[in-house]
């Protein structure tokens, strides 16, 4: 839902518009983040692992230490990187889940023969030529006349076309 502005523009007073759409997107780039922090850490254990064992010394002390150096910069990415890695998902997302939302609404208001106004997006969210191609395609549905006396007419049309 879309609350006008001063300025003519809305805003939004959800925090979710699609709560479905928008969590599975985000869980796709968490599980992408976690992807990518898991690799991380394999080849900087590995790189350090190697590292260790080139100096020479107490190699299994080394090692150690370097695995628990490895684990505790794993455990830090994790906290910093999920949480923001999911806020700019969802963020990310209502420029699509939004439209996609509204697009809903506003077929399912031409499927009642409401006769809605022209669907329309916030400015810079995703999906704008789609908006302008659905207000087209639903034009004349959205601006024929109300009752039965319009079907009789094209089926007149109809008949003198083929007449002639």
């Amino acid at each position: 839902m879309s609350i006008p502005t001063k300025h003519g523009s809305t805003r939004r007073s959800q925090r979710l518009v699609d709560p479905r759409l928008q969590l599975k997107l985000s869980t796709w780039f968490l599980g992408l983040a976690v992807l990518a922090l898991v690799f991380q850490y394999i080849l900087l254990t590995t790189t350090m692992s190697s590292l260790s064992l080139e100096l020479g010394g107490d190699a299994a002390m080394a090692h150690e230490r370097i695995m628990s150096a490895c684990m505790h910069v794993l455990g830090i990415s994790l906290v910093v990187v999920l949480p923001a890695t999911l806020i700019v998902g969802v963020l990310v997302t209502f420029r699509i889940a939004g439209p996609i939302a509204r697009f809903t609404r506003f077929l399912e208001e031409v499927r009642a023969d409401k006769r809605p106004a022209d669907c329309q997006v916030r400015r810079g969210d995703e999906l704008q030529d789609f908006c302008r191609l659905l207000n087209e395609a639903t034009a004349p549905l959205r601006t024929q006349r109300h009752g039965s006396g319009e079907h009789e007419d094209v089926e007149e049309a109809k008949d003198d076309a083929a007449a002639a």
